[in-house]
């Protein structure tokens, strides 16, 4: 289930997703794909030239994609 977040003196408007409460694996499906969804949002443009014009860049991204593959495993 969405719910519209109406956020009117930062005139900004967002969908914020609620797990169904019913069902406790689509409440954890919705808790781990919210942190991978923050993950990939960190993987900007800018991020990825990072990563392939530098040694640190290369090695933040796979942190990242580490991340995601172990959260992805976590998914019911």
């Amino acid at each position: 289930m969405n719910t519209l977040v109406l956020d009117v003196t930062a005139k900004t408007v967002a969908t914020a997703e609620k797990p169904d409460t019913r069902d406790p694996v689509a409440a954890v499906r919705s808790q781990v794909q919210a942190r991978i969804d923050a993950i990939e949002a960190q993987i900007t443009p800018r991020r990825l030239r990072e990563a392939v014009l530098t040694p640190e860049g290369a090695v933040w991204l796979a942190e990242r994609e580490a991340e995601i593959a172990a959260l992805r495993e976590q998914l019911p």
